[in-house]
């Protein structure tokens, strides 16, 4: 009976021993997990996305978006539109947040894992792209600019850093204006204004018998504007977006015409009427010089008598102005001329005086 008992537990203990020496199979692969981070810019559902994957099994790169505002000052345009949203994807998913580390997967394709890490989302840069044409009413646009003023000019191609303002930058049109003489004659017929600035000076103006001219300008909503004085300076800056007519005002004289007759030289004018300006020049000879100018005729007085082109304010009579040279056989030498010309003659006659 013990030698039963004995063997029942040598058989035992010998079952036990066998299976404690029999191998153990692994029942289960690794697991890694992947995060992808938007890296500042947009995913669906989430900007931070978890993927888990075993071991030899593959994961695909999401895709992801950015956006940047381009904001246009027009600087006086009122053309929408003032902004636009310039969107772009993610160029590839990276080991590294700045662009430096392993490029691992680009959106919407796999790779496999062999370690559990973060990837983020790689940016390149957009271009601006097309850059909007605006108009201003006076003003031709030159180019859009970093700064309103300065700054450096941007074209499509310019790369988009981020959110940016972009200012128009503008130069005043210029126009044509004819200038109508309306009854008179001669003057200048045509300037170019540039928008926003005094109108072009010096013009020659236009003269008609028996009226004195006011200046240049047209009607503006029932009422007279100048554009050019009497004289022919600048009476307002040029307002207008499109070449123009301007048109000669003349007002007919109360006075009655004068006549200038000059002994010598010529006037500016053979008529006209009392306190105008009239200029004299005189046609000195050949071997002559101008002495000064004279006139027997009431009311004148020469701004300078000695110069052989002067003026003078016209009086309520006709005029006589005669100018007066100095010459002699030894040609021009100014006021001691006639001095030398006496001396030859006696040196001549003392000499011929000696001979004889």
């Amino acid at each position: 009976m013990q030698r039963r008992i004995l063997s029942i537990l040598l058989t035992l203990a010998l079952s036990f021993g066998l299976l404690a020496l029999a191998p153990v199979t692994a029942s289960a692969a690794g697991t890694y997990t992947i995060t992808f981070d938007a890296n500042g810019g947009n995913m669906s559902p989430t900007n931070t996305i978890v993927k888990t994957v075993t071991e030899g099994g593959s994961v695909s790169g999401p895709s992801a978006s950015k956006t940047y505002t381009l904001t246009y000052n027009t600087g006086g345009s009122v053309d929408p539109p003032a902004s636009k949203i310039v969107t772009f994807t993610c160029a590839h998913w990276n080991t590294a947040a700045n662009g430096s580390g392993e490029r691992r997967v680009y959106p919407n394709t796999t790779y496999t894992p062999t370690q559990s890490e973060t990837l983020y989302a790689r940016w390149v840069n957009p271009a601006m792209g097309e850059l909007p044409t605006r108009t201003r009413a006076g003003y031709t646009l030159t180019g859009w600019f970093t700064a309103a003023t300065g700054g450096t000019q941007v074209t499509s191609a310019t790369e988009l850093t981020g959110n940016t303002t972009i200012y128009a930058r503008w130069a005043p049109a210029t126009y044509t204006v004819t200038l109508s003489q309306g009854g008179g004659t001669g003057g200048t017929t045509s300037v170019t204004a540039t928008y926003g600035e005094p109108m072009p000076t010096p013009i020659e103006l236009p003269t008609w018998k028996y009226h004195l001219f006011k200046g240049y300008g047209l009607w503006d909503d029932g009422a007279r504007k100048i554009y050019y004085t009497a004289e022919g300076a600048s009476a307002a800056n040029w307002d207008r977006t499109a070449s123009t007519t301007l048109y000669a005002y003349w007002e007919q004289t109360p006075y009655p015409w004068r006549t200038i007759t000059v002994v010598g030289g010529v006037a500016g004018s053979e008529e006209t009427v009392m306190d105008q300006i009239v200029t004299i020049r005189a046609n000195v000879p050949s071997r002559n010089v101008f002495v000064k100018w004279t006139t027997d005729s009431p009311g004148v007085t020469f701004a300078d008598e000695r110069s052989p082109e002067t003026t003078f304010v016209m009086p309520d009579n006709d005029v006589t102005v005669t100018a007066t040279f100095q010459g002699g056989i030894l040609g021009t030498h100014g006021r001691y001329q006639g001095w030398w010309a006496y001396l030859l003659f006696f040196l001549c006659f003392g000499f011929i005086w000696m001979w004889f």
